[in-house]
């Protein structure tokens, strides 16, 4: 274990400049449609100016130890985004592989700067969030601006309260209150819910009790089953129970059962059972009417070995959030070279944190397998298991350097 302050001004810039780059990897809203390449280059532009400050300080470089992860990344990058299939073309989130090749080269200070800033945003987030969900609870109703913007063709409308934006079609009645599926700045609920996962995956050191406990709240109530299946992961992994936290959480599971039972049978319909029902592929819920007969038919033939490039979903209207979408696109190949990625990436880290580190890899790759070459995901897989192999210094720390020299390393 190393500790390390992580406060050091010099550091502090190209951290923030990260951390925002991350938060814009997560597509909020405002960044769908014509605004996300202004936003993309505009970003990762300021953060590569830090970048080449930090070379030209030896803060960040190529070493022995992190060559691995430059190389097996770099030729994922070029799999996945240089034209060599029939459906290829050159896409401006080819960046954000870009921007991880230089994410491997940095001081692994400055990581853990950018994670917890990170961090704190998503906290800011899900505590206005929370506040406006708490204020409709009580039967206040907030002024909101409708906003709609455009993605890949398609439009979403979406209500811009006070703190926080809601997805038209994801608000829901409960004995006679007007509420919503929380889901932050972003997209969908469901993609706060994994992005909240991501920040509870990493070292709790990184960020209080307190803000990982309304960052929880806020997740749970997106009523996301990915972030539940991840939640209970992790919560398994994380706690070695007593008898008495067992009693607790006994009488919390019949609370909740009772709790759940008076719920309004159309939205226990809508949002759970719906999702878990033997008559409907959970699957399919999450897809175009016309997805399942494409994908059928695109594979029915041939071993779909190289995929048919990026733009197949597009050029052919259908849509799909989960692992087929990306076995259209990129084949067999594409998922094994994703899985040795990933096996080089965590070589040589502790058994258990592999562990949790590839049960997150596995639900997000299944469930939503668009996330994967988003910079958000690429840098979660890196960084949750170094999180757990550094002990943290306290964010007042005094230490101006490291002690030893030994403690200015790099990731590895």
């Amino acid at each position: 274990m190393n500790w390390l302050d992580i406060d050091r001004k010099t550091y502090k810039p190209v951290a923030w400049s990260l951390a925002v780059v991350l938060l814009i990897s997560c597509s909020p809203f405002f960044s769908m449609g014509g605004n996300a390449a202004y936003l993309i280059l505009g970003s990762t532009g300021i953060y590569f100016l830090f970048f080449a400050n930090c070379l030209a300080r030896r803060q960040a470089r190529l070493t022995n130890r992190n060559l691995n992860y430059f190389l097996i990344s770099f030729i994922l990058l070029l799999y996945l985004f240089f034209p060599i299939r029939q459906y290829d073309r050159l896409v401006v989130a080819a960046v954000w592989l870009l921007v991880f090749l230089t994410v491997v080269m940095l001081d692994t200070v400055i990581l853990l700067m950018a994670a917890r800033y990170f961090a704190n945003i998503i906290f800011v987030i899900a505590l206005l969030a929370l506040l406006v969900f708490a204020v409709k609870l009580i039967g206040v109703d907030l002024p909101f601006y409708p906003y709609e913007t455009g993605a890949t063709g398609s439009k979403s409308l979406f209500f811009i309260y006070p703190g926080t934006a809601v997805l038209q079609g994801q608000e829901y009645a409960v004995f006679g209150r007007s509420l919503f599926r929380i889901s932050g700045i972003f997209s969908e609920p469901g993609h706060f819910g994994m992005i909240s996962a991501i920040v509870l995956f990493m070292n709790p050191e990184i960020l209080s009790k307190r803000k990982r406990t309304v960052i929880t709240i806020a997740a749970l109530l997106t009523l996301s089953m990915g972030f539940y299946v991840l939640f209970a992961g992790l919560c398994m992994y994380r706690f070695r129970f007593s008898q008495k936290q067992v009693v607790g959480i006994a009488v919390l599971a019949v609370l909740g059962f009772i709790a759940f039972s008076a719920m309004p049978a159309d939205f226990l319909d809508r949002f759970f059972l719906n999702k878990v029902s033997s008559n409907q592929d959970v699957l399919d819920a999450r897809t175009s009417a016309e997805f399942s007969r494409f994908y059928d038919h695109f594979t029915r033939y041939d071993i779909n070995l190289f995929g048919g490039g990026r733009t197949i979903t597009e050029n052919f209207e259908v849509t799909s959030s989960d692992y087929r979408s990306f076995l259209l696109k990129y084949g067999w190949v594409g998922i094994t070279l994703y899985l040795v990625w990933f096996f080089v990436m965590t070589y040589g880290r502790k058994k258990q944190v592999v562990l949790l580190a590839f049960f997150f890899f596995a639900v997000v790759f299944v469930h939503r397998s668009w996330l994967v070459d988003y910079l958000i995901f690429l840098f979660a897989v890196y960084f949750i298991p170094i999180s757990y192999e550094l002990a943290i210094m306290p964010k007042r720390s005094k230490l101006p350097e490291p002690q030893d020299k030994r403690l200015h390393w790099y990731p590895g």
